[in-house]
């Protein structure tokens, strides 16, 4: 079957996931429009096997690139080698529909003044089910207020006039700060609509992005290996409006595997970190911002503290020493270890056609 050509490259960082790999290419293999370029930047141990690979994504321009296991030298990496004006950031846990591709590249074609497009990232809740917004009760967004944490699911709407009295002072301010960050920097996103909501911050798992939006090596070397927070660092580098344009009408899933996931302390701890390490070196944010931080992970280790949860309490007192006892972090500069190994081509695939622009239609 010949399919029309996205131009668009479709880089997937993986490491020791084999068959969520052959899942994802087996799901790009089925899109309506093919991509131009499918780049593999693969840290397993061992190596991918290549032939099994190819098997796999049919007529899908498949590229495997060695690299060190480190999520954002992966992306910038591939991001360097993409010769296309579109780049989808797929993780390889994702499930995109057959209409995914298709329906983003159209969206950025159509609307030139959008830098980046991501679908409804759906996650799973444990119980067989997905969810994309995670509501909060009317005590926790109170919390939440005061202390400057973020909110990602539309404002709760009190039944009683009295309730409602109160709140809406805080409802107000919601409305007022958008689908930006609070005080303390954390993301924001109150405001839903459909079919489009436009929010500073969205997860990485499925984006994709307006090449010439980018900068050079825009994900951030100093995050773990793991890349937690990465997300955070790039939407800090595309303008806000209009920010990431999430189409709800076209959902994802996310399978969240396990394999080389990190425990969840260990996540929250690395989370905090990275936004701390944002916040002292974006210039957006000021010594106020500082201090509203600090005061929110005031609230984390008060939550933490009330759950029994110690592990939750170390994490917080070491984003509280980064941000207000160690003037060396983030140290931005990447080691020599980490620089990526030269480009093996030995086994690049086939070379693409040119790309066929989709016509709208």
């Amino acid at each position: 079957m010949n399919r029309p050509t996205l131009p668009v490259s479709v880089i997937i960082p993986t490491r020791n996931r084999p068959g969520e790999v052959a899942t994802l290419l087996e799901a790009l293999s089925r899109q309506r429009a093919r991509p131009a370029e499918v780049l593999l930047m693969d840290a397993s141990h061992p190596p991918l096997d290549r032939q099994q690979l190819r098997m796999l994504c049919g007529d899908l321009p498949l590229k495997v690139v060695p690299c060190p296991p480190h999520l954002c030298l992966q992306k910038n990496r591939g991001l360097s080698l993409c010769s296309q004006p579109f780049i989808l950031f797929c993780d390889d846990d994702m499930d995109p529909p057959p209409a995914y591709l298709e329906r983003l590249c159209r969206f950025l074609l159509d609307h030139p003044e959008e830098n980046a497009a991501s679908g409804l990232v759906l996650e799973p809740t444990g119980d067989g089910s997905f969810q994309s917004i995670f509501p909060d009760t009317l005590p926790a967004l109170v919390w939440k207020f005061c202390f400057q944490l973020s909110v990602w699911a539309p404002l709760p709407e009190p039944s009683r006039w009295a309730v409602r009295f109160l709140l809406e002072p805080v409802r107000r301010w919601y409305r007022r700060r958008g689908n930006g960050w609070t005080l303390a920097g954390w993301p924001l996103i109150t405001c839903w609509s459909d079919p489009l909501v436009h929010t500073a911050f969205y997860g990485l798992g499925a984006c994709m992005v307006r090449k010439k939006a980018l900068p050079q090596a825009p994900f951030a070397s100093w995050l773990d290996a793991h890349g937690i927070g990465d997300n955070y660092g790039l939407a800090l580098r595309l303008p806000y409006p209009p920010g990431i344009a999430v189409l709800t009408d076209l959902p994802i899933p996310h399978r969240r595997s396990l394999a080389n996931r990190l425990n969840e302390s260990e996540r929250f701890a690395r989370r905090l970190q990275a936004l701390v390490g944002f916040v002292k070196a974006d210039p957006r944010f000021s010594w106020p911002n500082r201090l509203w931080l600090g005061w929110s992970l005031v609230g984390l280790g008060l939550q933490a503290w009330h759950a029994g949860r110690p592990e939750r309490w170390r994490g917080v007192r070491a984003a509280l020493h980064a941000l207000f006892f160690n003037s060396g972090f983030p140290n931005r500069r990447t080691s020599a270890a980490e620089e990526p190994p030269p480009l093996d081509t030995r086994e690049s695939t086939a070379e693409s056609a040119p790309p066929d622009l989709p016509t709208n239609q």
